[in-house]
């Protein structure tokens, strides 16, 4: 009788339960608070564009529909969704579906492809770039039509000098920016530059902002990196400063919609353990999960034969190198101890053991096929512990030092800690002592990149664009050395090379400057080279048309993913089998674990 009691009042609660539950997602969804929006958008440049609506497929077509939520989960949280404030790979995977640019890539791709401009003319001395837009393009939020205003402003803004602005040095080139009409403008450079037009690309500075928004917010520095305003595929909700969640929703306006279903919203969800974060994946909280350990990989690949989640994987083209402060560490502005060190590394067991052959060893520091001018034909450094001693006995000879120690800067994630204590153990057989030390992400971030405190650290880089200036200029300008930028090596000696390559337009002359410079980079080593990433992105097999790129984002071309099976009323129906499924005492759901000895695994990468 007390068994019956007790299960009919188990019944009973669920029933209450199933109720409450129906009735609150019935009700219009609650909103975290976000700034308020101005009511009235004001014209860009004091001019109205008055052009014929711009092909493409529009909602109103029986062909696009959208359904669906897709929560994808991330390892922390933005930092700004501001294009001229951001650096990390996470930022530019949401900041990707926000924003649109002038040129784009084709789907999958680094084939450059018409967007916001639909036509663009180059004048003979390549000095001149005339863009013609597309008519009828809406801001999100009812800010209006895009035009040419937005254009100039966008790039006048990269170029103020009061303004702070990350890798202002891609735009470097640009003299002036000039509205013919509405929908033409005319970007004139100082010198011929072939990169421009990857500059323009998806990636950072290349995202166009919305004038008339801008200039709408008090605080527009600080304020629209955390409620921005694009007229890309996916609209800005909310960024949930305490949790650090992003919501987006489809922007049904958008003017290149595909044909199909569509996932109706986006959710970004930090996790910053990856134990916590994977067991959410395979607990069902989420539907894309990026980048697992070997380990993990290993478990999922048991879940794709069982057909339980897809695994999608690509070759990347970002790396990770050790960096070494060549200007200012007592021992690592002597080339034989940067040496030693790369000889005294082995990085095919950095590959094969601690992980699982998840990434690609490393040759030269750009991968062949990811990068225009990439070559492995450089300097080379095996793994041979006698000459790292060697060199360590040289260099002690020769200036008096009987000890040699490093300071190690390093974040407190997998593979990050594993590496470094690797390392420590490698340089130790040869006489040279590593002190690590361990930061939290931001930490680290702030001490390297703010503080420039840099000594011997990683140098984690996302995918960049093919053409090689951008990453050059990124990583070995002179204007990139901290505080402010990642040339963490404060090595100068390729900027000149580098200057003369993003000027030169003769392709073979071109090519043999970038290889050049990849040879001096070996020669030099102000970084080793470990290895290349692979892209990997599990997602449930109801996922359909996530596209994985070697940018290392995980989630550009969301306007072609949907949810197979996804409904527009099916939400709150499935919440609410999830919360009977909690309730199933005698036989709970079976989430396997990871246990918790597991170190946090993830690796953060930079762009």
């Amino acid at each position: 009788m007390a068994d019956n009691k007790l299960a009919l009042a188990a019944v009973v609660v669920i029933l209450v339960i199933v109720a409450g539950a129906w009735w609150y997602f019935s009700q219009p969804a609650p909103t975290p608070e976000v700034p308020e929006q101005p009511t009235q958008p004001t014209t860009p440049g004091g001019e109205t564009g008055t052009g014929e609506t711009g092909e493409g497929t529009t909602p109103s077509e029986p062909s696009v529909s959208f359904a669906g939520q897709l929560v994808i989960l991330r390892d922390d949280s933005p930092k700004s969704l501001d294009p001229t404030k951001t650096t990390w790979t996470n930022d530019y995977g949401i900041m990707a579906n926000i924003y649109s640019n002038l040129v784009s890539y084709e789907r999958g791709t680094r084939n450059l492809v018409p967007d916001l401009a639909e036509s663009w003319e180059v004048s003979d001395d390549g000095l001149v770039y005339t863009f013609h837009l597309r008519k009828g393009v809406k801001w999100h939020k009812g800010w209006g039509e895009f035009t040419a205003w937005d254009v100039k402003f966008t790039i006048d803004r990269i170029l103020n000098p009061n303004v702070s602005v990350i890798y202002r040095s891609l735009f470097s080139s640009v003299e002036s920016v000039e509205v013919v009409d509405d929908y033409t403008v005319k970007i004139t450079l100082k010198n011929p530059d072939p990169a421009f037009l990857y500059v323009l690309a998806p990636y950072r500075n290349g995202f166009i902002v919305c004038k008339a928004y801008y200039e709408s917010l008090d605080d527009p520095e600080t304020q629209y990196g955390k409620n921005p305003v694009g007229t890309g595929p996916y609209e800005f909700v909310y960024w949930n400063e305490e949790t650090g969640e992003v919501k987006l929703t489809a922007f049904e306006d958008y003017y290149a919609w595909p044909s199909g279903s569509h996932v109706k919203d986006i959710i970004y969800k930090p996790i910053e353990d990856d134990d916590l974060r994977f067991n959410a994946f395979i607990g069902g909280e989420a539907d894309v999960y990026t980048m697992p350990d070997p380990e993990k990989l290993a478990y999922l690949k048991d879940m794709e034969s069982r057909g339980e989640v897809t695994i999608l994987i690509e070759t990347g083209t970002g790396m990770n190198s050790l960096i070494f402060d060549t200007e200012r560490d007592l021992y690592l502005k002597d080339l034989r101890i940067r040496k030693a060190i790369a000889h005294a590394v082995n990085k095919t067991y950095i590959v094969k053991e601690i992980l699982g052959d998840t990434v690609i060893e490393a040759v030269g520091w750009l991968p062949v096929g990811g990068y225009l001018y990439a070559t492995n034909d450089v300097p080379q450094y095996p793994y041979d512990l006698d000459t790292a001693q060697a060199l360590v006995n040289e260099f002690k000879a020769d200036t008096g030092y009987d000890t040699i120690t490093i300071e190690f800067y390093l974040p407190q994630a997998f593979p990050y800690v594993e590496i470094a204590e690797y390392v420590q153990s490698q340089l130790a057989k040869i006489g040279i002592t590593v002190n690590l030390h361990v930061l939290d992400f931001s930490s680290w971030y702030d001490a390297c990149v703010v503080q420039g405190i840099t000594n011997m650290t990683y140098l984690p880089l996302g995918g960049r664009p093919p053409e090689p200036s951008v990453i050059m200029k990124t990583v070995f300008s002179v204007n990139s050395i901290p505080p402010g930028g990642i040339n963490f090596a404060r090595y100068k000696e390729v900027d000149p090379l580098i200057n003369q390559a993003v000027v030169t337009t003769d392709e073979a002359a071109r090519g043999e400057l970038y290889k050049q410079i990849q040879v001096k980079l070996m020669e030099d080593l102000p970084l080793y080279p470990l290895y290349y990433y692979k892209v990997i992105v599990v997602t449930k097999p109801n996922v359909k048309n996530f596209t994985v790129d070697n940018f290392n984002s995980y989630g550009d071309w969301m306007e072609y993913v949907y949810i197979e099976g996804a409904s527009a009323a099916s939400a709150p129906a499935q919440v609410i089998t999830s919360i009977i499924s909690s309730f199933t005492l005698l036989a709970p759901l079976a989430v396997p674990t990871v246990s918790p000895s597991i170190e946090t695994r993830f690796i953060r990468v930079p762009n």
